[in-house]
């Protein structure tokens, strides 16, 4: 939404996450917050209080590289640190990469430094699993069919993780 939600709406969501932790837990499963970059805006509050204010045990992570990266500001810098501070959290990690600040048709190299990420999730002996996101913005290219894409980007993804 366009609004930003009060503390209280923002202390409501992490026990509601931490409630939902523990039903899942018990039935053999894994809650994983998944973030966009509206969980960035004001100092990226709601984000990094959704990790504070809940049970690492019960709230993991599902890291969209992309969107913290672009949520604050196209900076790498903000999303190597969110990971030193939550790393430990991710279970799952979706990758997309951009040119310019508009989403590439093949995940690679590009704004974002992948080889950089990877490393510090290998450090922190993460091993999440790894989704391919094909997104496509104005002035994404579009050259080959999606199948295509995707087989590239499963490639460059597999080369990127096993160094």
């Amino acid at each position: 939404g366009t609004e930003d939600k009060s503390d209280d709406e923002l202390r409501i969501q992490a026990r509601a996450l931490e409630d939902l932790g523990h039903a899942l837990k018990r039935r053999g499963m894994v809650l994983a917050y998944h973030n966009h970059d509206i969980e960035l805006r004001q100092a990226a509050r709601e984000l990094h209080h959704m990790m504070v204010a809940t049970d690492e045990s019960l709230v993991k992570l599902c890291l969209d590289a992309h969107w913290i990266y672009r949520g604050s500001g196209n900076s790498e810098v903000a999303l190597l640190d969110f990971v030193r501070l939550y790393g430990r959290r991710v279970v799952e990690v979706h990758l997309r990469q951009s040119h310019g600040g508009t989403w590439a048709e093949v995940f690679g190299e590009g704004d974002i430094d992948y080889h950089n990420l990877f490393a510090e999730l290998r450090r922190l002996r993460v091993r999440p699993h790894l989704v391919l996101e094909q997104a496509v913005e104005e002035g994404t290219p579009r050259t080959m069919p999606a199948v295509e894409a995707i087989r590239k980007s499963a490639d460059a993804a597999r080369l990127l993780w096993v160094e």
